[in-house]
């Protein structure tokens, strides 16, 4: 994929094969989604471009070791660093729910976080005309350990932004079932010692 320029329009992310979109699975998707995963990788351009070794949208991310059902995720829009963030991890991820309201929010974030990717939920009224401000979303995963329900039935929602920091057994689901699987993640978190595997699989004993 590379940017189009323009002076007055936001720069759009395209395929090289535009007519067959082979790697995108969303040919069929509207105007406004494909509209709004432009804006978002292009602001993720703007604010760490100089960083990525990989950016863009519909970007593919291995899970294949987490518990869930999907060996892949597509990330709408994602930027993945070329040194390790203390706060994002291995990059961002930019996830745009429109109309697609059947995904697995708290699955698919579980599996980003797994693979060490921080993961915001976004909607088409959190973009500007012609613009996503990166300022608001870096508010959104500031924000999310005071404005999510823990005791809600849905922990995670649109307008929430999970950095790997924030990963917890009960905001993103079950851990695997062994330690060994656990360490298997890319995420340097999941080194842990048996001692605190223990603690994390049983917290209320």
């Amino acid at each position: 994929m590379y940017p189009r320029g323009g002076n007055e329009v936001a720069r759009h992310f395209y395929h090289i094969n535009e007519q067959r979109g082979e790697d995108c699975p969303g040919t069929e998707e509207s105007e406004t989604h494909r509209r709004c995963k432009a804006l978002a990788a292009a602001a993720l351009n703007d604010e760490w471009g100089e960083r990525a070794v990989r950016l863009g949208v519909e970007m593919g991310v291995d899970v294949s070791y987490t518990p869930t059902n999907n060996d892949r995720r597509q990330a709408d829009a994602l930027v993945e660093f070329e040194s390790r963030d203390e706060f994002y991890g291995s990059g961002v991820v930019l996830e745009v729910q429109y109309r697609n309201r059947s995904k697995n929010i708290r699955e698919t974030t579980y599996d980003y976080i797994s693979a060490d990717y921080s993961v915001a939920w976004l909607e088409p009224d959190h973009f500007e005309s012609e613009r996503l401000d990166l300022e608001f979303v870096e508010t959104l995963f500031e924000e999310y350990p005071r404005r999510h329900d823990w005791q809600g039935p849905n922990p995670l929602e649109v307008g929430h932004a999970v950095s790997i920091r924030h990963r917890t057994p009960d905001t993103l689901g079950a851990l695997p079932e062994t330690l060994e699987m656990y360490r298997s993640y890319p995420n340097p978190r999941a080194n842990m010692s048996e001692r605190r595997w223990d603690i994390a699989k049983n917290p209320y004993r």
